[in-house]
């Protein structure tokens, strides 16, 4: 009786184990090819997942459970491809909790890249643009590890991060709050940082570094860029 009891104990801690471990495990992920128009832009909203190839033909496939897909939004507005869960765009109102969704978005041709949320964006493999804007608003992060470009504006509104590299003529920056601009791998010959909070920019200049700082956020420097700086507050811009 005594063994009967231990043996029906196990069984039924088993099965609640079991049964919470399936309450946390997601679905298996689906995958679904979307039909989009075309599009120069990329717009990212809440937490997804997005990697960005630059090539031909243009595709846009989302992975995840099926009841997250089905409340994922996909849609061209004007050269926009925005990409968000419904209600997180304030179409539908509700607090649903979803699981993870990446995003494989394949486009010839691009202009800016933004991420609103907590999401994250990355770019695999190389970029080319006569120009780009890279922007992160929120707590997510942009990574674009190979960058061509005439010109860039890299903008963070937040705690964000943007890390970029490759090489470019100019790179103009704006960072409001905490976030960080990691641009020492991206060859410049002039950057300009304004910064109003807490947040820091990390650059790599041959000829100019020019920095505007309120607040206590910093502009490093590496390369041989002649510094300039306006100042308010303990910010500092310096060689590193």
């Amino acid at each position: 009786m005594k063994n009967f009891r231990i043996t029906s104990l196990c069984a039924s801690l088993l099965a609640v184990a079991v049964g919470a471990l399936s309450s946390f495990t997601h679905p298996l992920a689906d995958r679904e090819t979307r039909s989009v128009g075309s599009f120069t832009e990329i717009s990212l909203g809440g937490s997804a997942r997005v990697v960005v190839k630059q090539g031909s033909p243009q595709s846009v496939a989302v992975e995840g459970s099926k009841e997250d897909l089905a409340d994922f939004e996909t849609a061209v507005q004007g050269s926009k491809l925005r990409l968000a869960f419904r209600d997180q765009e304030g179409k539908m109102f509700n607090n649903k909790k979803h699981g993870p969704v990446t995003v494989y978005v394949t486009a010839p041709s691009l202009t800016a890249l933004r991420v609103g949320g907590s999401g994250k964006m990355e770019v695999n493999g190389a970029l080319q643009a006569d120009a780009m804007a890279l922007a992160v608003s929120g707590s997510g992060d942009l990574l674009v590890p190979q960058l061509q470009a005439g010109r860039l504006e890299t903008a963070v509104s937040g705690s964000g991060d943007v890390t970029v590299g490759g090489t470019c003529p100019s790179n103009d920056i704006r960072i409001s709050g905490s976030g960080k601009v990691r641009a020492h791998d991206l060859k410049t010959e002039t950057s300009r940082a304004r910064i109003s909070g807490s947040g820091d920019a990390h650059v790599y200049a041959s000829r100019t570094a020019e920095g505007t700082i309120s607040g206590s956020g910093g502009m490093y420097v590496a390369g041989g860029a002649q510094l300039s700086s306006s100042t308010r507050g303990s910010g500092r811009v310096v060689k590193e």
